[in-house]
């Protein structure tokens, strides 16, 4: 297929939201996990330099314990191997971008949105399979932005945002099923999968049909049967609606989403807000701290870009994942350290009461930004665009 064709069949509303972002950022849309510490979107114009000055840095209400950080195995990009591009072999993982990673019972899935290809790796990050490519045929994805297992483990679901489809595949990476999604006014950035089958997915969408402003972006996060077809929406939020505390940017930004069970969770990453529902009702919000001077600086950014129309954000990630316990206990996490050098795990009970947190340090590693729990939280694994994965296990002292 030659690339006139390609460009014929791009999705209507994914022009028109390239319209709105431009170069929003390397991941295609504007609400992407990339390299950078500091996220950055909408880059049509550059903010004042004042502005940019985010404090990269977290804050620990209380203490609960300590651990200690056990590498359970490290993946390289090639570069970093030292690798030379005429060295390389079919047989080795060359990542461009890596866009999501998810765990199940026997490993790890990652989705690499600049090759297109899925890649499940061993728990000890010691052996992998990957497959697919960029392409338009059954089992080929053209822009993947999230992947989720299925309850029962044995299913890799897929969402790709270039051909607006659920595509799935078995862990052996033989294609099963695709799903076409309806066209919306604005991206898919997340996907979840509860213990029903049920998908949800979280958009960004242009109300009133204005998608040439990115002043009318809102959020929805949307509910499809297991069949896919669409059920209702279990978050909508207009954009005049986009207000602390779980809307710290100036315009709608990155959202992610996690199942357990018939529990869904919604975090809002830069805010480090996390709702909880239950067969589709609020249950639960738990709020991580946040510095007064990144709350500041998140105010001075929502007034500067109000009042000289400045279509641009920047923003760290308060939080990056949620797990949920067995007996109800919230845990959330991100790869940003707090002013004594600490990463941190932060526990809350099944209501949201804060219950303190379990701290460690690197040890000489570099912890990436985007870190994921697997199947408890003392379990971790964080990852970079550019193809670093590290796996790692919390053992409190």
């Amino acid at each position: 297929m030659n690339e006139s064709t390609l460009r014929i069949q791009v999705p209507t509303w994914l022009l028109l939201v390239f319209l709105t972002t431009f170069n929003a950022c390397e991941r295609g849309n504007p609400f992407g996990r990339g390299d950078d510490t500091i996220r950055r979107s909408s880059r049509i114009h550059l903010l004042p330099s004042e502005v940019q000055r985010l404090p990269v840095e977290s804050c620990i209400e209380s203490v609960t314990d300590s651990a200690s950080l056990r590498i359970v195995g490290t993946v390289l990009p090639n570069e970093a191997l030292g690798i030379d591009q005429d060295e390389i072999s079919p047989t080795d993982w060359i990542p461009t971008r890596l866009t999501d990673v998810a765990s199940f019972p026997t490993g790890l899935a990652v989705i690499d949105g600049g090759e297109a290809t899925v890649t499940v790796f061993s728990s000890d990050l010691t052996e992998r399979r990957t497959w697919s490519r960029r392409g338009q045929g059954p089992g080929e994805l053209q822009h993947p932005v999230a992947i989720a297992p299925t309850p029962t483990g044995d299913t890799l679901w897929v969402l790709d945002d270039g051909s607006l489809k659920l595509v799935a595949f078995d862990l052996e990476g033989n294609y099963l099923t695709a799903i076409q999604l309806p066209v919306r006014s604005g991206p898919p950035i997340d996907l979840a999968i509860d213990s029903e089958g049920r998908f949800f997915l979280a958009y960004a969408v242009a109300h009133d049909g204005v998608v040439q402003n990115p002043d009318h972006f809102g959020l929805v996060v949307a509910v499809h049967n297991p069949d896919g077809s669409p059920s209702h929406d279990l978050v909508r939020v207009q954009p005049e609606d986009l207000q602390p505390p779980r809307f710290v940017l100036p315009r709608v930004s990155d959202v992610r989403l996690a199942a357990f069970g018939d529990q869904v969770a919604v975090l809002y990453p830069e805010a480090g807000v996390t709702d909880i529902y239950r067969n589709d009702v609020l249950q639960t919000t738990v709020r991580v701290c946040m510095t007064r001077k990144l709350e500041d600086a998140y105010d001075l950014q929502r007034e500067v870009v109000a009042e000289k129309n400045i279509q641009a954000q920047i923003a760290i990630h308060l939080i990056t994942d949620v797990q949920i316990g067995s007996d109800g206990t919230i845990s959330v996490v991100s790869g940003i350290k707090d002013k004594d050098m600490r990463y941190h795990v932060d526990k809350f009970t099944a209501d949201g009461q804060p219950t303190g947190s379990i701290v460690y340090r690197a040890q000489g590693t570099t912890i990436p930004f985007e870190l994921r729990f697997g199947r408890t939280s003392n379990e971790l694994t964080g990852f970079e665009g550019r193809g670093r994965i590290l796996a790692f296990d919390l053992e409190t002292r």
